[in-house]
């Protein structure tokens, strides 16, 4: 009994995620919107500058977790709004799955999404930006996968309680951006540090900072996840 126990929210756990990855493939929607949104922020911002050669490593750091976290925003907004399309909330709502399952596999699903269209998003900055990357800089994957792991945590949860409202494009960026804000310095910082070659061990209070947002919010979210999703 107690194995059936264990598997069976992993399956469910599974089997929400599948049902995600599956919708975005065929639709691309979250994608699309994602990285069209962070592709007209690198544009607007490589107009601004008079000339990419001159843009330090703080700019270019700044440039990139704007462009991911606002652009961010949609998606993880996206991901809620499918689910209110022919009342498909409420049937998931109905199912018998754990609400902390239900949120580890929309995090799950979320940052998997954000962190394809993160990547096609870092492509765009090293073209427009004239970054030039070295294998030292390979840490800015974990700085990556940390600060959007950080962010749809908090996001999904935010996405939750907005979901039943009427404004809830507007009341999402509301609530999530200004809970971000250590996580949004500690993204900037450290990725600044590695554009300018230092190592991971430089910013070592800085992904502490990260892992312990990540977790807070991780925990925090699974507890009153379904008191958001249910409001």
């Amino acid at each position: 009994m107690r194995r059936k126990g264990t598997i069976r929210p992993l399956a469910q756990y599974w089997a929400l995620v599948r049902r995600d990855l599956v919708r975005e493939a065929r639709g691309k929607e979250s994608v699309t919107a994602l990285f069209v949104f962070a592709a007209l922020v690198l544009v607007i911002f490589n107009f601004a500058f008079e000339s990419a050669a001159r843009i330090d490593a703080s700019a270019r750091a700044g440039v990139l977790w704007v462009a991911l976290n606002f652009a961010g925003v949609l998606s993880v907004s996206r991901a809620f709004a499918v689910e209110l399309e022919d009342d498909r909330l409420r049937g998931l709502l109905l199912a018998p799955v754990d609400r902390s399952v239900l949120f580890a596999a929309k995090v799950t699903s979320n940052l998997l999404i954000n962190l394809l269209g993160g990547a096609l998003t870092f492509v765009l900055l090293v073209l427009f930006f004239n970054l030039e990357l070295s294998w030292g800089q390979a840490g800015l994957g974990l700085i990556v996968l940390l600060g959007m792991l950080g962010f749809v945590a908090v996001g999904t949860l935010f996405a939750a309680l907005a979901a039943n409202t009427r404004a809830r494009e507007l009341m999402l960026p509301i609530l999530l951006l200004p809970i971000m804000i250590p996580l949004i310095i500690a993204e900037v910082k450290s990725t600044a540090v590695i554009l300018r070659g230092g190592t991971l061990a430089s910013v070592a209070g800085w992904l502490q900072l990260m892992a312990v947002y990540d977790l807070m919010f991780a925990t925090v979210g699974a507890l009153v996840f379904e008191a958001a999703i249910e409001e």
